[in-house]
């Protein structure tokens, strides 16, 4: 499954998080899944911080040809794994005015007050998904993690459901994959209702 509105270009992903939850985990399971739907995938990651709840990056980049990851002038899509690096991170730095911007909150971006940083993106491009809540038994962090690479395959349509659950199973110890693909499949739904709300064309 690949999205034709990126053409031949690369989309690039910054995944925030805090050292802990599984920052550059849920980056590689995401280029994972990228690979089984035919994708060109690299992934890298920030410096790792020492302390445990710092904050930390990582990044993925698809391409449809084979060759290097490169710095990214501007991003795609970004990922928020924690709220509460809202009022730390400048989350939402370098993120293309077509961008995504996808964030783990049980509230919006507008409600947690960066309305005026958002403004200038679609409101299908300004998403929040309660992550944690749609993992069943609020599995943390892998399930929350897992809750967001569906959102994000819902939000971007670069990804099939059927990869992300794949590349989940095959990313994840057997006793807790079961419940992560559930989180993913909740989450896909959940964005594609939003995106009905809005009145959006489901991205193909």
């Amino acid at each position: 499954m690949r999205s034709h509105t990126y053409g031949k270009g690369m989309f690039q992903v910054r995944v925030h998080g805090r050292r802990g939850q599984a920052t550059l985990g849920a980056a590689r399971i995401l280029a994972a899944a990228a690979t089984m739907d035919g994708w060109h995938a690299w992934v890298a990651s920030g410096v790792e911080p020492v302390h445990a709840g710092s904050p930390t990056v990582a990044y993925v980049g698809l391409h449809h040809e084979d060759g290097q990851l490169t710095a990214a002038a501007q991003y795609d899509a970004v990922i928020v794994q924690d709220p509460t690096l809202l009022y730390e991170t400048d989350v939402l730095a370098r993120l293309r005015p077509s961008g995504l911007a996808l964030l783990n909150g049980e509230s919006t971006w507008q409600q947690f007050g960066l309305a005026d940083r958002v403004a200038h993106l679609a409101p299908a491009r300004v998403l929040a998904v309660p992550a944690a809540r749609l993992a069943p038994g609020h599995v943390w962090p892998g399930g929350a993690n897992a809750a967001l690479l569906g959102a994000f395959a819902a939000a971007s349509g670069l990804l099939s459901p059927a990869a992300v659950a794949a590349a989940i199973s095959a990313s994840v110890v057997a006793r807790v994959a079961a419940d992560h693909v559930v989180a993913a499949r909740r989450a896909h739904e959940h964005v594609l209702a939003q995106l009905s709300r809005l009145a959006v064309a489901v991205p193909a």
